[in-house]
């Protein structure tokens, strides 16, 4: 498997903390703003919270989801996953917010 590092914000957790939805931003070489969503799994629980911004690096894994298009077809998308995940540097708490003084 490949390695992967994604920076992003926490959207979502599950499985006891251990199975964390990040949205990450790009642009692309066009200069169009784009989303993608990963599954990061960790070992342990990473006590995250929704909002969090943080860097996870881990290893690559993909699979094929079908569904049904909001035109009633078949569709396909990849899943994005990131095993063995591991946060890089400091995560910053989505409490974090500085508040005006008044």
């Amino acid at each position: 498997m490949a390695a992967v590092k994604v920076e992003g914000i926490v959207k979502k957790i599950f499985f006891e903390g251990k199975g964390v939805s990040i949205t990450e931003t790009y642009k692309s070489q066009s200069g169009e703003d784009y989303t993608r969503t990963w599954t990061a799994w960790f070992t342990t629980d990473p006590n995250l919270a929704e909002g969090d911004k943080l860097s996870v690096t881990g290893l690559l894994s993909t699979k094929i989801e079908e569904f049904e298009g909001q035109d009633g077809k078949p569709k396909q998308k990849i899943a994005l996953s990131i095993n063995n995940s591991v946060i890089l540097g400091d995560v910053v708490k989505a409490s974090a917010a500085v508040s005006a003084p008044f």
